[in-house]
């Protein structure tokens, strides 16, 4: 029986990559313009250091900084939770078989295993990075019928049912290497950007246009007519643990582009493009047209879950065709405005998805004391509608540590109907988002030469002079003619007649 269940799961999964939804939206609005480390790689143009306070390199020692986030919605809510925090499926609960009600599941993460800054120069604020990042988009479309169907066939009262399974999305995964460069152009204007080299993991996208299910009582048959089209990195079986390893067959690119402008009276405006690249999943990869039947016999029998699975992937195999093809990362512009009020700064942020219609906005308040600061946020997305998160940070000009929630009360019942493994705790819609990070920062002083504590090339018996050195070394400092100093030129113009 245990077997039983885990292809169960193993099923809901495969169909799930197959009934898809095609909208994505999910990220950390809280940690827009806080300078952290984090923040400066999802937008490039942000700043990490501050001038004759923080030190030269940044660097999150390899301690992930973590972002995740679960949305679903739908009547199958409570089999939706069964399914994760029991690992069943139960759908005794779904009252609304046959009328073809729709649940929307949305899986995102963003996870950076490695971040390293350098705070180059203090003039222009210059910054150079590097990171190494896991992302993963999942979005699906799933009926009521196709929890049901998976379960018990015996839950559906009727024996002829029309376009129950249809649905249409995708799910993708992959590695992103970026390196980030940003500057000052002058007191008011900043820009950067960001090149990363992606690695494709996992990919499945489908579009079921039309279905069918006939139920047999008496021969105990159960026959599927599926129609539509599909997309795979991984051909026509369960992906295994293995796509969790790089293999380079599936190469990308993408870009972020950030500007940001400080007016006179120090208000904040910054506007960026992000994550805009593609994936070109490899010759391996598989595509399905599919115009079939899938008949599965003795119906009843504690295998069935196990029999429809050989027979759903005997049909994709029979419709596989092994080919190469091209996907979009889940590109986004932002812009933010933001002023600080002394201990209180307020951000305005509104997002909008390139390539879909999904959009948000969000108002972010941050009240800081020393080096913690406190926000509570409000949000609202087009297709989650409104929620309210909260962050505790600490900020100090050469640490940081944070975590929060962008759906905090969500997130709690949640959490604890997981570890109490009862589905029956939280409402309709489940939500769960947290996002955790810390960092810090070591090497010398990145201070301006005139407030320097130590000035680098003078000896001590030079420091009581009043002697600047002109010529401070930098990487390529033995590159440059020496300087005179200035007691050597005034000896020169006290000798001249």
């Amino acid at each position: 029986m245990v077997h039983y269940y885990k292809m169960k799961i193993k099923i809901f999964t495969f169909l799930s990559l197959i009934a898809l939804s095609c909208y994505c939206y999910a990220q950390d609005f809280s940690l827009n313009n806080t300078g952290t480390l984090y923040d400066s790689f999802e937008n490039p143009v942000q700043a990490t250091s501050t001038k004759d306070v923080s030190r030269k390199y940044a660097f999150n020692f390899f301690i992930p900084s973590i972002s995740n986030h679960v949305y679903f919605d739908g009547e199958a809510n409570r089999s939706f939770k069964t399914m994760l925090f029991k690992q069943k499926i139960d759908s005794r609960d779904i009252n609304t078989l046959g009328q073809v009600n729709m649940n929307y599941l949305q899986s995102n993460s963003n996870n950076y295993l490695l971040m390293f800054k350098i705070y180059s120069s203090v003039k222009y604020k210059r910054e150079l990075g590097i990171a190494l990042q896991l992302r993963h988009e999942s979005n699906f479309n799933i009926s009521n019928e196709t929890f049901a169907i998976i379960d018990n066939y015996g839950l559906f009262a009727n024996n002829n049912f029309s376009n129950i399974f249809n649905g249409n999305g995708y799910s993708q995964s992959y590695s992103q290497l970026g390196f980030t460069y940003r500057q000052n152009y002058d007191k008011n204007w900043a820009w950067g950007a960001k090149l990363s080299v992606l690695n494709g993991i996992l990919y499945a996208q489908g579009d079921l246009r039309e279905s069918s299910l006939t139920i047999d009582r008496v021969e105990n048959v159960l026959s599927q007519t599926l129609v539509g089209s599909a997309k795979s990195s991984f051909g026509t079986g369960v992906p295994t643990s293995s796509v969790l390893y790089p293999t380079f067959k599936n190469p990308g690119l993408s870009v972020n582009l950030g500007l940001s402008y400080t007016s006179p009276d120090g208000i904040y405006f910054s506007g960026h493009v992000k994550d805009l690249g593609f994936i070109k999943w490899g010759k391996n990869s598989t595509t399905f047209d599919f115009n079939e039947e899938v008949s599965v016999f003795k119906a009843n029998a504690n295998d069935l879950g196990v029999r429809y699975y050989d027979k759903f992937s005997l049909m994709l195999a029979n419709n596989a065709k092994s080919e190469s093809f091209y996907t979009r990362t889940n590109a986004k512009i932002e812009v933010l405005a933001s002023k600080t009020f002394g201990f209180y700064k307020p951000n305005i942020i509104i997002s909008k998805n390139v390539f879909q219609q999904d959009g948000a906005i969000a108002a972010i308040n941050n009240f800081n004391y020393g080096v913690c600061n406190v926000s509570v946020n409000g949000f609202y997305n087009t297709r989650q509608g409104f929620n309210v998160g909260s962050q505790f940070m600490v900020k100090a000009p050469n640490v940081e540590f944070y975590v929060g929630s962008e759906s905090v009360l969500p997130s709690l019942r949640f959490a604890n109907g997981y570890l109490s493994a009862n589905p029956g705790i939280g409402a309709n819609p489940t939500r769960a988002d947290f996002y955790m990070g810390f960092s810090l920062k070591f090497g010398k002083l990145m201070q301006h030469f005139s407030n320097a504590d130590e000035i680098p090339g003078i000896t001590d018996g030079d420091q009581g002079k009043g002697v600047k050195n002109l010529n401070a070394k930098g990487w390529f400092g033995f590159l440059k003619k020496k300087e005179k100093t200035k007691n050597e030129v005034d000896k020169r113009r006290d000798k001249k007649p």
